[in-house]
């Protein structure tokens, strides 16, 4: 599923990526700390290179559910 929604986030409108980030960030702690950085931590990190604010809100507000898996 992840390959997927990378595969459309670049041509998507601001609020379809938004809506991935959210559930990116809601899915880290179902799928582990592995695949989390190595699918869904470089999915948001090209995201917060966007110039909206909808999506760095998405990111920042939800990233404590993605820090965890990354940094223990």
């Amino acid at each position: 599923m992840v390959p997927l929604l990378k595969q459309e986030l670049p041509s998507a409108q601001a609020s379809y990526r938004a809506g991935v980030v959210l559930a990116l960030c809601e899915m880290a702690p179902q799928v582990g700390d592995e695949f989390t950085a190595e699918q869904i931590v470089p999915v948001l990190m090209e995201q917060m290179k966007e110039e909206n604010t909808e999506l760095h809100i998405n990111i920042v507000s939800n990233l404590k559910k993605v820090w965890r898996l990354v940094t223990d």
